[in-house]
């Protein structure tokens, strides 16, 4: 059973500036594939078996790590017996409008976001997800797609 966290209290990260925590933060990669040209999943991971798994998912095309890196994130991750995703995913802008690309968690980036957890953070645990811009496109997407594997959803901008 996944501890009730207030979904604003995930969004308390963001107004602070980026602070290296120095722990290792584990970068998984998988291939480009037709509809997304970067697939890269920064997870950090600060106890050995987390309840469940926050999601960061930054604007378009955009890169999650930063955020992962944040210590106000690893703070939380630690408080709460969670780990961090920040993900990496890029299509091209050709796709904007037509129903392509990893904003469509169903076509495939929602399932590389469940093999990442799953690789990552030691099984099929439930997800908090965050988005913002273009982040916010596809969790509230994958909210649609996977509702069974959601615990919280904060869509932002």
């Amino acid at each position: 059973m996944v501890a009730r966290i207030p979904i604003a209290c995930l969004v308390l990260g963001l107004g602070i500036l980026d602070a290296r925590a120095g722990d290792a933060i584990e970068k998984i990669t998988f291939d480009a594939t037709g509809e997304i040209t970067r697939a890269d999943f920064y997870i950090f991971k600060p106890t050995k078996n987390p309840v469940a798994v926050v999601v960061l998912a930054p604007g378009c095309n955009g890169n999650g790590r930063g955020l992962v890196e944040r210590k106000a994130w690893q703070e939380f991750a630690r408080a709460h017996n969670l780990a961090l995703v920040g993900l990496s995913l890029a299509s091209p802008r050709q796709y904007e409008g037509e129903r392509h690309g990893y904003y469509y968690a169903e076509r495939e980036s929602g399932d590389l976001l469940c093999r990442a957890v799953r690789n990552g953070c030691g099984g099929d645990l439930p997800l908090l997800l965050y988005g913002f811009s273009g982040g916010a496109h596809f969790v509230s997407r994958f909210a649609a797609y996977k509702p069974e594997r959601v615990a919280g959803v904060c869509a932002y901008s």
